[in-house]
């Protein structure tokens, strides 16, 4: 499957991910993300910064060329996971863990 610059969703953001890689995420998926998990709420730097600067990337062991990128909030984790398609990367998910998950990891600051 290829995509082209004319069939990418509207970009809420588009950031240069530490993987060398594109991440944009819509304003459809923020506000899905923002639904299911209110802690995020107003987070958006917190998203952005962690594509950009994480402290932990892990490669997902479910799902084919998708990223885990982990930055520290307090006692807790922020996590966001996207996906790499020809490419671009796409926001998943984001969400608060209090631990790191399972996948091999890639990178540690």
């Amino acid at each position: 499957m290829s995509l082209d610059e004319t069939e990418l969703p509207e970009a809420m953001f588009e950031v240069e991910a530490y993987l060398s890689c594109r991440v944009r995420m819509t304003k459809e998926q923020w506000w899905k993300i923002q639904t299911k998990h209110v802690k995020l709420i107003g987070k958006i730097d917190k998203l952005v910064e962690c594509i950009k600067k994480p402290e932990i990337i892990r490669k997902s062991i479910y799902i084919d060329n998708s990223f885990l990128c982990y930055i520290k909030e307090g006692q807790y984790w922020l996590v966001v996971i996207f996906k790499k398609l020809n490419g671009i990367g796409f926001v998943k998910t984001a969400y608060i863990t209090d631990k790191i998950k399972e996948g091999k990891e890639i990178w540690r600051k």
